[in-house]
């Protein structure tokens, strides 16, 4: 299979391009975000009985935040751990099978000697043989025992609730004494790093590349420049208003950088990571900062969407003599879209899906609350002009809804050369066209 290829010179598409006039990016309004929100909740039902953390307080993965009244549960646990040390029916068939050993040799004895008959020698045979499969079944009694043990104190710490993330709890939904089954406890943000989301022009879409540096400026220091890298650029764009989406990414160690609030995105068409930019293998004996990289004849082959490719063309490079670093990356590509219910309602998902069932609305379900926060969904279709059509006839009965894309994320791989010579690298493109 032809692969699709594009050839990036690092120069044009991470520094400047070929006539060194830099693309200007406008500012634009962005929020600062959290990188991870998680809803905490229980494996199990049950009643909170204790809560061991408040709002706005951090917390680290693996801590206890909260757990569930476990008198039940810790009573099977002691109940388990004394049958798991019940030995006493093991030892009794040992004996047993001791005694009936030497009964059955005494009988074999007597049988050479022909002072008994058979029918003695075969029933002291069957005791033997019977005790036996007793004493087994006794260890295999004590060994089930200890799997429940096992299996209780599982159940036990079903009713603990532990973070997942080093972060901060951002709200916390119930109290102690209440009964919850599939509520979430608490909600828990990761605030190191944090995500920076934006939406540029189209006109801007090519000229934006990941890891490229951004400066931020939050709504509450406006005069302090913060640095965030690009990790994600939306492949889809918003026809309505010709816009595009970015995520960018920013180091916040101590968390001194609140999450929530607005601030002003200015993207730097001439700025990679500083580490990455700078990176080059000395010659001469020259230090890295010593040495000076050509970037004229730096150049990324890719993206390659399979292995093959990417491996036959590190292959040519290898041959010809060149160094070079492999980048994976990953494409957030649309799989689909959902059509959910708006925002906006004050009933309960449950109440609005009995009214909306009344006026012969169907194909409805409740989405995982871990997913989308227990949204009422109408259908996911593979098409937007489909979700398009379902909405306008949710529009038609008076219900508002949303159309929200699906997104996957595609591999791709890239081949970075620091440096390469015309001649090689043409030669190198005209093998990856016949691949």
């Amino acid at each position: 299979m032809k692969v699709r290829f594009v050839v990036h010179m690092v120069l044009a598409a991470c520094f400047s391009s070929l006539s060194h006039a830099e693309t200007i990016f406008p500012a634009v309004d962005c929020v600062i975000i959290p990188s991870k929100t998680v809803d905490i909740s229980a494996a199990v039902p049950g009643v909170i009985k204790t809560l061991f953390v408040e709002r706005s307080e951090e917390v680290h993965k693996g801590q206890l935040l909260s757990e569930l009244d476990s008198r039940v549960e810790q009573a099977n646990v002691e109940l388990s751990r004394v049958r798991s040390k019940m030995s006493a029916e093991i030892s009794a068939e040992e004996v047993n099978l001791k005694y009936d050993k030497l009964q059955s040799r005494r009988v074999n004895n007597l049988k050479q000697k022909n002072l008994t008959s058979a029918q003695n020698k075969d029933e002291a045979a069957r005791l033997e043989k019977v005790t036996y499969w007793r004493l087994k079944q006794a260890k295999d009694t004590l060994k089930t025992r200890q799997l429940e043990l096992a299996r209780a104190i599982a159940q036990l710490e079903e009713t603990k609730v532990y973070s997942t993330l080093d972060g901060v709890v951002a709200q916390v939904y119930k109290a102690e004494g209440e009964y919850i089954e599939d509520q979430p406890i608490m909600r828990l943000v990761q605030l190191n790093p944090l995500h920076v989301e934006a939406v540029l022009p189209m006109e801007h879409y090519g000229s934006v590349q990941k890891r490229m540096i951004g400066g931020v400026f939050s709504e509450v220091d406006p005069n302090n420049e913060l640095q965030a890298n690009v990790i994600i650029i939306d492949p889809v764009g918003d026809t309505a208003s010709g816009t595009f989406g970015v995520r960018l990414t920013m180091d916040n160690p101590e968390n001194k950088i609140p999450a929530g609030m607005k601030c002003v995105l200015k993207l730097k068409s001439n700025m990679l990571n500083a580490d990455e930019a700078l990176q080059s293998t000395p010659k001469n004996g020259a230090s890295a900062s010593d040495q000076k990289v050509d970037l004229t004849n730096a150049f990324s082959f890719g993206p390659f969407d399979n292995e093959s490719a990417a491996f036959r063309t590190e292959q040519m490079l290898r041959n010809k003599g060149y160094a070079f670093e492999r980048r994976d990356e990953s494409v957030s590509q649309v799989k689909g879209y959902l059509v959910l219910l708006a925002n906006d309602y004050q009933k309960s998902a449950h109440q609005l899906m009995s009214e909306f069932k009344r006026s012969d609305v169907s194909g409805m379900m409740l989405l995982p609350r871990r997913s989308y926060d227990g949204r009422l969904s109408f259908g996911a279709y593979d098409g937007a002009k489909m979700a398009a059509l379902r909405q306008q006839n949710l529009s038609e009965k008076g219900i508002r809804s949303e159309v929200v894309s699906r997104y996957s994320d595609k591999p791709r791989i890239w081949l970075d050369v620091t440096d390469i010579t015309e001649q090689h690298k043409m030669a190198v493109l005209k093998k990856i066209r016949e691949i």
